[in-house]
């Protein structure tokens, strides 16, 4: 793990025209993953970022492997100031939802915490995890990636395959760092229903008929919204009304 004090130096100097407060910056040339090299750190500034050139071992949720190719972007954010109540995973990939549209991206939010271009295929994916004291927040995003895994190339995409351009990944991150600190800045001081409402708003998931698959359950109804304090998912099924805190959701 040999950091890159270029890259740390731009991205640190970028961050600073931000108007909200940051940690330090670590750029890898290459980790496992970068939540792992998170917890790793002994001591760490709250909302630190950490950014790796290549990701061998990325993961992503329930344990399943993130891919991470040439051109994609793969990163963590570490907080030591946090609400374990707080669905981390879900504020964060909102940010990178509104930094995409930063750069004319069309993409959906898709309910817990995916990011999917216009065409349906996933673009981007977020976790989050509390462990030593703080909580850190890993964030995979396919941004110049040429090729895609043959895993997942049926079902995911990147921005410069969709679109044919190349984007600086460290202006993205910048614009990605800048609407997370507004959104975790927002939940500390108003509170987390009003960033949820505008979530459920923009995701257009009030109203969709849905299926969630968690493990050996699945459910199936029509989204009637979110629960603005858990980020749980709202399902009118021909039960009654449930919430789902967990599970992948197919849209049907």
């Amino acid at each position: 793990m040999t950091r890159n004090s270029g890259k740390e130096g731009r991205l640190s100097a970028l961050l600073k025209e931000l108007p909200y407060d940051s940690g330090t910056v670590f750029w890898y040339d290459s980790v496992d993953s970068t939540m792992d090299a998170a917890f790793s750190l002994e001591e760490v500034e709250d909302r630190s970022i950490i950014v790796a050139d290549t990701q061998t071992t990325g993961r992503g949720r329930k344990g399943r492997r993130w891919y991470s190719n040439e051109g994609s972007l793969a990163c963590s954010v570490v907080l030591t100031r946090f609400d374990i109540r707080v669905p981390y995973s879900m504020l964060a990939s909102y940010g990178v939802y509104r930094a995409f549209l930063k750069h004319g991206g069309t993409v959906a939010l898709k309910w817990i915490n995916d990011v999917l271009w216009k065409n349906g295929k996933k673009i981007s994916g977020v976790i989050a995890e509390e462990r030593r004291g703080r909580t850190v927040i890993g964030i995979g995003v396919n941004l110049n990636n040429r090729e895609l895994s043959r895993e997942v190339e049926g079902v995911a995409t990147s921005f410069l395959k969709e679109t044919g351009r190349y984007l600086d990944p460290q202006l993205f991150l910048r614009d990605m760092a800048g609407e997370l600190f507004c959104i975790l800045d927002s939940t500390e001081r108003d509170g987390i229903e009003a960033v949820m409402g505008e979530w459920e708003k923009d995701s257009g998931i009030r109203g969709r008929y849905v299926r969630v698959v968690d493990g050996s359950r699945e459910y199936a109804g029509r989204a009637v919204g979110i629960d603005r304090k858990t980020g749980a998912l709202l399902l009118e099924t021909p039960a009654g009304k449930i919430q789902v805190f967990e599970g992948s959701m197919h849209y049907r």
